[in-house]
């Protein structure tokens, strides 16, 4: 909440009339088109807004909560690193209340009865989420046609994502026969006749965004975040069918990675690149448009408080007080690399695994360089997220590649990039006493090619990821 418009209250409380409306789309506007300019005037050729996060689990209790004594119950106060639910009016519900009254329907959500609205609650979409959005969403189109004069600006894109929501009410509306929190914001937003509200928090929407850890599926592969994604999809096809209007919303999951639960190795071993491997071709098949890894380093800036290793970040970095820091690469910053080295269009890549075999693939060609890309990764969610510490069996991998564009009997250079247990893994660089690098290790491998194939044997890969990039006869690295 900007500090000019705490004078006002929370946004509820706002007189349609006053100034105070007008005053937060002003700065709505200004903050747009400052972060559009200097994104786009410094290179950038896409910018997208979000203005929520998580607001189905923020603010998830008033302050001073117990279960004992709710006249405690207090709230933080208004600005700008104030309560998170700063529109909603608390005249207009029950703060000091337990056990709460609560309702998870929209026909209910301005009853002034209801306590303090914990998480999950429908009333963190139109007294909150949905109003801020609504505003920010005008903003978005006020600077785009802003922009739209200069040429400068020409083919650089300003978008609206949203709501930004953990996914939580899969886990407990389905049950009570509701539509999920992220199905009622697709329909607030986009229904002129949605429930209650109608249209009065329709808006322009780009993006629809959400987040997900592997951790929330833990053992059970990807049935919750598929099940998200199918759910979305549908509910985004069913508004379309009667509003000709509507852009194409695309699927963005702007913050994701292995595992929430920082006090486990997975972040920072070769678990969570064996699992983002996996993930990533699910994604892909999801058609998810584009996504956001949590963060990209875990150091918290002060040099006395120790950065988070089990954070699901891309570096971890060791302060030395005033000295600089070292940092050190993750495993799933090393699988990061390993993507960008694969050039070209995505091929087929048939499996002929066993029975219990835990390996996939994932290839492309690259036409114009003529080098093959094979990407093979063994991922078992028990070893994962589960209880299995049984000791691990490497599976075989036997490669072979076909139609290559080489000469019978020219000999060419495999590159063989390896994350596992031991290799580029930053658990094993603080576990071992050698300390192995963690940086992304590679070997080079030769072969001859017999009829346009290539074949690759005696290979071995336990929970963990392989990379191959098999490179013209010209080329020796």
């Amino acid at each position: 909440m900007p500090p000019r418009l705490v004078q006002y209250g929370p946004g509820e409380s706002w007189d349609a009339n006053g100034p105070a409306p007008a005053l937060f789309q002003k700065y709505a506007n200004a903050l747009v088109r400052y972060i559009a300019k200097k994104s786009f005037d410094g290179g950038a050729s896409s910018v997208i807004f979000e203005v929520s996060n998580e607001a189905d689990i923020a603010d998830s209790a008033p302050e001073n909560w117990s279960d004992t004594n709710p006249s405690a119950y207090t709230l933080k106060p208004l600005g700008s690193w104030g309560r998170w639910l700063w529109w909603m009016d608390p005249a207009k519900y029950v703060l000091n209340q337990w056990p709460p009254l609560q309702s998870h329907t929209m026909s209910n959500a301005e009853d002034p009865t209801l306590s303090y609205p914990y998480p999950l609650h429908a009333r963190r979409l139109p007294r909150q989420l949905l109003p801020v959005q609504k505003v920010f969403s005008q903003a978005i189109v006020n600077i785009r046609n802003e922009l739209a004069a200069n040429q400068s600006y020409n083919g650089k894109t300003l978008e609206m994502a949203g709501p930004a929501l953990v996914g939580l009410s899969f886990n407990y509306y389905p049950g009570e026969n509701l539509p999920t929190l992220e199905e009622v914001f697709l329909d607030q937003t986009f229904n002129p006749l949605a429930d209650t509200y109608l249209a009065k928090f329709n808006a322009r929407l780009d993006r629809f965004s959400f987040h997900y850890y592997g951790s929330t599926d833990g053992t059970g592969g990807f049935a919750f975040f598929d099940n998200l994604v199918d759910k979305a999809k549908a509910k985004l096809d069913a508004l379309k069918i009667n509003n000709a209007n509507m852009p194409d919303v695309k699927l963005f999951l702007s913050e994701w990675g292995p595992t929430a639960y920082e006090a486990t190795d997975v972040n920072h071993s070769h678990k969570g690149a064996a699992w983002t491997a996996a993930f990533r071709s699910e994604a892909v098949k999801k058609k998810i448009s584009m996504g956001s890894y949590l963060i990209i380093g875990d150091g918290q800036g002060d040099p006395n408080i120790t950065p988070f290793l089990g954070q699901a970040s891309l570096r971890h970095k060791v302060p030395h007080g005033d000295s600089p820091a070292d940092y050190y690469p993750k495993p799933v910053a090393n699988l990061f690399k390993m993507y960008n080295k694969m050039s070209g269009q995505r091929v087929q890549a048939a499996l002929t695994g066993g029975a219990g075999s835990h390996l996939n693939a994932f290839a492309t060609w690259d036409g114009a360089n003529s080098t093959a890309n094979i990407m093979v990764y063994n991922y078992d969610p028990t070893r994962v997220f589960g209880n299995n510490i049984s000791t691990e069996t490497p599976e075989g991998i036997s490669l072979e590649v076909d139609n290559l564009p080489f000469s019978d009997g020219s000999t060419v250079t495999i590159e063989r990039y390896l994350i596992d247990a031991n290799t580029s893994n930053l658990a094993k660089f603080y576990s071992d006493p050698t300390h192995p690098d963690p940086n992304l290790q590679r070997i080079l491998l030769q072969r001859t090619i017999n009829g346009g194939k290539l074949v690759l044997t005696g290979d071995a890969l336990g929970l963990g990821v392989v990379l191959y990039r098999i490179l013209p006869p010209t080329v020796v690295p």
